[in-house]
């Protein structure tokens, strides 16, 4: 497989400020995911998509290809579907072609080692179109989740399981961001990173954290420094 390894950074976030190029355990935010496509065996290239110059000389600087992103394509309302896709048509003028994306976002700044091969290895098998990492719900379960209709609350999406402990419900999962893996016929043909044939990579919510408040920024400062603490 020809895989790209693509990881999008645009300059705007209004609630953590130029978060994509802040620093975290003293290095950008945006280095860690790009070290971790730089662990991976199979992956082709690495790029980075931002409509901001001084991400895009950290990409480079990191041997990184840098894609410089529209302006149209970087607003608050914008798709991330549409800046990979673009992605694909930039490296496309530059005569490079691929079979896979490897979406890494750079607001998950701690992956499990080997993360990245296991999900490739994974769509190697060749009977799916798209895997991508999951979570157990643990707290939050589906079941328990409730909408308000007229003033009164009423179940979400099905009826409560009544008299049951949390961890006797049915296992429940969500989309947690770490990684999308998503062959490129199914990016253009569907428009979306989930294919018809999608597969699970399940991983463990412990060091998880999905920068998107100040409070999820200390959360990564104090698992960075955890880390740190760890390997000395």
């Amino acid at each position: 497989m020809r895989v790209l390894a693509l990881v999008v950074a645009r300059a705007g976030s209004k609630r953590v400020p130029g978060k994509n190029k802040r620093f975290l355990n003293g290095k950008p935010l945006i280095t860690h995911s790009i070290n971790h496509a730089f662990s991976s065996r199979f992956v082709k290239h690495i790029a980075v998509s931002s409509d901001d110059e001084q991400i895009l000389k950290i990409a480079h600087d990191e041997g990184c290809i840098s894609i410089p992103r529209p302006k149209e394509l970087a607003e608050d309302k914008s798709q991330t579907i549409d800046a990979v896709l673009h992605a694909l048509d930039y490296m496309k003028d530059l005569g490079q072609e691929y079979d896979v994306v490897v979406l890494l976002q750079p607001t998950v700044p701690f992956r499990p080692d080997g993360l990245i091969d296991k999900a490739l290895s994974i769509m190697s098998s060749g009977d799916c179109d798209s895997v991508i990492s999951h979570m157990l719900v643990d707290y939050f379960h589906p079941n328990r989740m409730k909408k308000i209709e007229n003033g009164f609350v009423v179940p979400y999406c099905e009826s409560e399981i009544l008299n049951v402990a949390r961890n006797e419900l049915p296992k429940a999962y969500y989309r947690d961001g770490s990684i999308y893996v998503t062959l490129v016929s199914t990016l253009v043909s569907s428009h979306s990173f989930i294919g018809e044939k999608c597969k699970p990579l399940v991983v463990s919510s412990e060091d998880f954290v999905n920068i998107d408040t100040e409070r999820d920024w200390l959360l990564a400062e104090i698992i960075a420094a955890e880390h740190q603490s760890r390997n000395g």
